[in-house]
């Protein structure tokens, strides 16, 4: 059994605790960044506002208390993007050695254009309130995963990147089920990015579909988009 706190109550971190409660064995507690958005969803037994119609089971702690996440061994951050930063100096008391961060956030931070797992190191490197700088495992957990279907168990595939494989192993041997199988790569670099460029991608998608475009526009769209990705990846370090 792994103690697992999901960080974040929207649609991708409940999806993902529902998830990790139907492949079992865990001891799973769903963060919310404060009481009031926790009571929102204990109370009604669902994520009435991100995630409605499946039901929290009682086996899933739902909290807003920032202690919370001092037991978790494995910390899946799915906090959005413009609140990560925030986030994990609210949470840095209680974080310490021996745990490891799974960001399961597609994103780059802007202004400072890092990477969610930079961020999130960034932030733990900073002392604070007499606290000396934290170095733990960080990885990025990325994939075409919607959430909806993630909740309804379809079968979904998505990938696990760490630095070290042995790490990306091990997250791959916990979150894995008959519904949500994960791949492992070393490359973190080039997993964070093509998860979050394919966002731009999918909005040009968007956009030719709107003005009436057909398959050959979308299929010619997405073909050179993956190639400027790869290009783009590769020069930020990831692997071709």
């Amino acid at each position: 059994m792994s103690r697992i706190a999901v960080l974040g109550s929207g649609a991708w971190g409940t999806a993902l605790a529902l998830s990790l409660h139907r492949r079992g064995g865990h001891q799973l507690t769903l963060w919310a960044h404060s009481p009031e958005a926790a009571r929102e969803i204990t109370e009604p037994g669902e994520n009435t506002l991100f995630l409605p119609g499946f039901p929290i089971p009682p086996e899933i702690t739902v909290t807003g208390d920032n202690s919370a996440v001092a037991s978790a061994e494995i910390i899946v951050s799915v906090v959005p993007s413009e609140f990560l930063r925030s986030t994990f100096a609210r949470l840095r008391p209680h974080l310490h050695a021996g745990q490891i961060v799974v960001s399961a956030t597609k994103g780059v931070e802007d202004r400072t254009f890092l990477r969610m797992t930079e961020v999130i190191a960034a932030r733990l490197a900073e002392s604070a309130a007499g606290q000396p700088a934290l170095t733990l495992p960080i990885g990025a957990l990325s994939g075409p995963s919607f959430a909806l279907e993630v909740a309804q168990g379809q079968p979904t595939a998505v990938t696990v990147a760490f630095v070290d494989p042995a790490v990306a192993a091990f997250v791959q041997q916990e979150f894995s089920s008959e519904a949500l199988r994960l791949y492992t790569s070393t490359d973190v670099i080039g997993v964070e990015l093509g998860g979050a460029l394919k966002n731009v991608i999918a909005i040009a998608a968007g956009v030719a579909a709107g003005v009436g475009l057909g398959y050959n526009s979308a299929a010619a769209l997405m073909t050179r988009g993956i190639a400027e990705i790869t290009r783009l990846a590769v020069a930020c370090g990831g692997r071709r």
